[in-house]
């Protein structure tokens, strides 16, 4: 399972860039994720059953998300926007998951990504990286009867009546 919201550090969407289309004008880009807020899997009734698009008038409600702008873009280079918020209000049920919908700012620029069903390699597709520690709960007293521990990275620790040294 995914790590509880009170041990992320930070939670990325990471999208690797196929190339672009159209950098006539700024060359820059923003990457916007937006939160959907209800199920959007409405596909349209004229659209390929294998594409799935999603029609006009049945676009799902979104609150807006976070962003991330570069001035530069490389193809087969990775593009990451922060969603540790949105991380945290999944993890704490503040609101449910319907997913993201991701999107440009800019007119200029038509920029492909590999997609989560890019099958011929697996590594390029969107991917989610989250940066965590693990919190380890102490319950004091400590067990043993001795006058205290000393708390190391090493299996089984140190017993501080031998181990410390006082000044």
């Amino acid at each position: 399972g995914l790590p509880p919201a009170n041990q992320v550090r930070q939670a990325a969407l990471e999208f690797c860039l196929m190339g672009t289309h159209g950098l006539t004008a700024p060359a820059g880009m923003s990457l916007i994720t937006n939160r959907l807020t209800q199920d959007w899997w409405l596909p349209c009734p004229e659209e390929s059953t294998i594409w799935q698009h999603v029609c006009q008038d049945q676009m799902p409600t979104m609150v807006a998300g976070e962003s991330a702008y570069y001035p530069d873009l490389v193809a087969e280079m990775w593009y990451a926007v922060d969603i540790t918020s949105l991380y945290a209000g999944w993890s704490q049920e503040a609101f449910p998951n319907y997913g993201l919908a991701v999107s440009t700012d800019d007119t200029w620029v038509r920029a492909w990504f590999y997609s989560s069903q890019y099958d011929e390699d697996p590594s390029l597709r969107p991917r989610l990286v989250i940066e965590y520690q693990t919190i380890f709960p102490l319950k004091l007293p400590l067990p043993g009867g001795r006058r205290g521990w000393l708390l190391t990275t090493e299996a089984g620790g140190g017993d501080c009546a031998t181990d410390r040294v006082d000044e």
